[in-house]
């Protein structure tokens, strides 16, 4: 189960990567594609503070499985939900990045999750205040 995740994961990356050259992730609204057959896929942008912004896209699964492919620092970061009390949580597969992705509404912070191993994990924001674009 874990390769065929990861290899549905880099193939989704792939699909994603190749949206740009469409044309699509250059425009300011949420767009819905098919990423693989069942498999439903919507992009969204979101402009953070001082003005940056930031494409995601979401990939909902066929079998459940719900992820998110940000567009950070020229790098695509492939994350997967987790649990959260409220709204929608995302932490990146690769856990060398470390990165969470949380959203409510059309609201979004991208924090770096620290690794200090003598205290506890702690979430320091990188991109507060991300806000979609023309839903």
């Amino acid at each position: 189960m874990r390769q065929t995740l990861s290899t549905k994961i880099r193939a989704l990356v792939v699909v994603i990567g190749g949206l740009p050259l469409l044309g699509v992730a250059g425009q300011a609204t949420s767009n819905s594609a098919q990423a693989a057959q069942g498999d439903a896929m919507v992009q969204k942008i979101y402009q953070c503070e001082r003005g940056l912004v930031l494409p995601v896209s979401y990939i909902n699964t066929q079998s459940g499985g719900a992820f998110a492919v940000l567009q950070v620092e020229g790098r695509q970061i492939p994350m997967q939900i987790t649990s959260s009390g409220s709204g929608a949580r995302y932490l990146s597969i690769n856990q060398e990045l470390r990165y969470s992705w949380h959203t409510k509404g059309e609201l979004g912070v991208l924090s770096w999750i620290s690794s200090n191993k003598k205290a506890p994990e702690e979430e320091q924001g990188l991109l507060k205040d991300c806000k979609e674009l023309l839903r």
